[in-house]
């Protein structure tokens, strides 16, 4: 299957050169990239992206900007795969989801971990009916479907798609242990629009992981490419 990856991004460019990072160690690489960037300043893009500028916007533009990216996809972009420019992916991400998408128009990852990098916490979101955006793919036969979803009001696309997606069989939700996508909250730039990034939410709920052993039996190594992020909000001023 031809493979397009969509990536929403704005003002983030700490995060999104970690998401460049990951993309590019995919054991199966994207025929197409397609960034959405409304950022006030152009985010810096070097794996030949096809970059769609559009001006920045008052409140949430995330609906806006998926359905600027599904209006230049067709039917050659089999396979459509978001990668959202904050979060952890290891490199079997794309090798291992996409093939389920020769039998089930949507696939993705459920019972999300969510890590706030500030905090140093991390929370089990138990999304056990619904994979985050962050870890769905679809095929192109979705793309109406997806796009009306977008126009049908909040940010929380995620879960309008599952919960209104045809029949049970047409999707397959997958529990991974090691999860392959981690999200990851709270990184330098704009904030992010999920309940994940507020720094009160993840406190109350989160499990703290001071040292970074939680982060590390999620997702390795790659644990210290976001240890000089952690700034809780206790931290005296400066």
């Amino acid at each position: 299957m031809n493979i397009t990856v969509i990536t929403c991004t704005g003002d983030r460019p700490e995060a999104f050169m970690l998401c460049e990072r990951f993309g590019a160690r995919q054991t199966r690489k994207a025929n197409r990239w397609i960034v959405v960037d409304d950022g006030s300043a152009p985010t810096e893009c070097s794996l030949g992206q096809e970059v769609l500028r559009l001006p920045p916007m008052a409140g949430q533009s995330l609906n806006r900007n998926l359905l600027a990216a599904l209006d230049i996809c067709g039917p050659k972009d089999e396979a459509i795969v978001i990668m959202e420019d904050d979060d952890w992916y290891c490199e079997d991400y794309i090798a291992t989801y996409v093939p389920l998408l020769e039998n089930y128009a949507l696939v993705g990852e459920c019972c999300t971990v969510y890590y706030h990098v500030g905090e140093r916490r991390c929370h089990n979101i138990q999304n056990i009916r619904h994979a985050s955006l962050c870890a769905t793919l679809f095929r192109f036969d979705l793309v109406r479907f997806f796009k009306a979803m977008c126009v049908d009001g909040s940010a929380f696309v995620d879960k309008r798609l599952w919960q209104r997606q045809g029949t049970p069989r047409g999707r397959r939700l997958v529990t991974a242990m090691p999860a392959k996508c981690v999200g990851i909250k709270g990184m330098p730039g704009r904030c992010g629009i999920g309940v994940g990034h507020s720094r009160d939410w993840i406190t109350r709920r989160g499990l703290p992981d001071h040292d970074l052993a939680v982060l590390r039996k999620l997702i390795g190594q790659d644990a210290d490419l976001y240890a000089k992020y952690y700034e809780p909000s206790d931290t005296p001023a400066r």
